[in-house]
């Protein structure tokens, strides 16, 4: 099931296509800001805050997942 602009709360975490672990920080009427992060085993640290349109944030986004999320490669 897509994600919707209701489901963007701060504090959730998303897995985005290109493997990134993005947390919120904010969700505003037009924006989100959020850390990303790698989701890749031994890059853990989030990097600086990005600002994006609501609708871009939920294009690149896959799902939810826990904030301490790593990828598989097994």
């Amino acid at each position: 099931m897509p994600l919707t602009p209701k489901d963007l709360t701060a504090g959730s975490c998303y897995l985005a296509h290109d493997g990134q672990v993005r947390c919120i920080e904010v969700v505003t009427a037009k924006d989100v800001i959020y850390r990303p992060r790698e989701g890749v085993p031994g890059r853990r640290s989030w990097t600086f805050s990005e600002t994006v349109r609501i609708a871009r944030f939920l294009a690149e986004a896959d799902r939810e997942v826990p904030c301490d999320y790593e990828r598989s490669f097994v």
